[in-house]
């Protein structure tokens, strides 16, 4: 095993133990919310005076309450399902290094480190024989990351591409990626639709060139819609889009002032899963390409204001399209928007793999949130919303 301070089997047993907490939260969380539901329900018949007005507002306290047990209860789950998945990260680690070890020492023999050498652990000699160079560990090159070594004359390979990752690089936040995002399933995503990760990769870089779609051919084209497709939005799945500072001023005014409608969303929308990976204003507008023509948004914003809610996969359909006709046609899409969109159902980052849905205009869901990213990675919830009631700040 690795010399980290963690053992596969005792993740999975803490991330059992926190994944049945969290059902058993979430469980009561529902009741809650129901007790409410009932609450408010009754008091709505009973036109009696202020006491049908007290337990109004009690019910929807319950009912708010209950909410928040029962998303606390699906985040807790969830956290006890990725810390399992963790488990199986570090063993597939050890697993690797260990055969990769076994491979650089596969002549069976018995070697010792000379401690003559002014280069710390560059050479090693067998007994009694001549000292010979030893073989290259993979990204112990001196060439930063370019290129695997094998240590024996041979030629150098390109390092492989990071799953998930169309060859972009390594984020050293500490983040593993959520395994419901399309960075973690992409492997599963490219075996099935029969396409190799070089033949996503250069079709993802090419549509994030201006003209998008219309930059690969049609059965490229085909073939990418169909893995896009394959891409799943289920009823309930945590959504959520950046919100430009006027908007997002609206919403926290509940204004409907130049006819906003604090009640309702539109437009694109990406699953917490994947743009969870983005803390920063920065990181939204290079994932989210938020550099469109009149952009308020730039890469030193301070701070950006994000709408969340739960999805209804009724409202939402992917944006297949493109930033010319050409595109359009050639991917089969209904839309022709300005770029950067490219019509491919991603955003058009090279750094960040972020599958986005176009919301068509719809009701907020009771228990939505507003939160601010700040520019140090960390971020609050500043606002939530209740239905009939309207938007409401939290405490500072």
């Amino acid at each position: 095993m690795s010399k980290i301070n963690v053992h596969p089997d005792h993740l999975r047993k803490s991330g059992g133990k926190l994944k049945d907490f969290g059902g058993q939260i979430e469980q009561t969380g529902s009741k809650l919310e129901e007790t409410g539901q009932n609450l408010v329900s009754h008091a709505s018949g009973d036109r009696s005076g202020i006491g049908s007005v007290v337990a109004k507002a009690m019910g929807r306290g319950v009912e708010v309450t209950g909410k928040v047990f029962k998303e606390g209860g699906r985040v807790a789950g969830s956290a006890g399902g990725r810390l399992g998945n963790s488990a199986d990260l570090f063993e597939e680690a050890d697993s690797t290094g260990a055969s990769g070890l076994k491979k650089i020492h596969n002549d069976g023999k018995s070697k010792s480190v000379t401690g003559g050498s002014s280069r710390s652990g560059s050479s090693v000699s067998a007994s009694g024989g001549s000292g010979k160079k030893a073989k290259s560990v993979a990204g112990g090159s001196s060439r930063s990351g370019s290129s695997v070594g094998s240590g024996g004359g041979g030629k150098d390979h390109s390092a492989p591409a990071i799953p998930g990752g169309g060859g972009e690089p390594t984020r050293l936040s500490g983040d593993l990626p959520d395994p419901h995002s399309a960075s973690a399933q992409l492997p599963g995503l490219l075996e099935r639709h029969g396409m190799t990760q070089d033949e996503f990769d250069s079709m993802r870089h090419r549509m994030n060139q201006p003209g998008g779609t219309a930059n690969v051919s049609h059965d490229e084209a085909l073939k990418w819609r169909a893995l896009r497709e394959d891409i799943p939005l289920e009823n309930g799945t945590p959504v959520q889009k950046v919100l430009n500072p006027w908007a997002a001023q609206h919403y926290l005014d509940n204004s409907t002032d130049d006819k906003f409608d604090p009640t309702v969303s539109r437009g694109c929308f990406a699953r917490v899963s994947d743009a969870g990976q983005m803390h920063t204003p920065a990181q939204n507008y290079e994932g989210l390409r938020l550099d469109y023509s009149g952009t308020p948004f730039t890469p030193g914003d301070q701070s950006v204001h994000v709408l969340r809610t739960t999805a209804e996969p009724g409202n939402y359909s992917v944006p297949f399209g493109g930033p010319t006709e050409e595109g359009r046609a050639n991917i089969g899409g209904t839309n022709v928007w300005g770029e950067p969109y490219t019509g491919n159902g991603f955003t058009g980052s090279d750094k960040y793999l972020v599958p986005e849905w176009d919301r068509q205009e719809s009701p907020l869901r009771n228990g939505d949130t507003i939160h601010e990213l700040y520019a140090d990675g960390t971020s609050r919830q500043v606002a939530h919303y209740i239905d009939g009631v309207g938007w409401i700040k939290e405490d500072q």
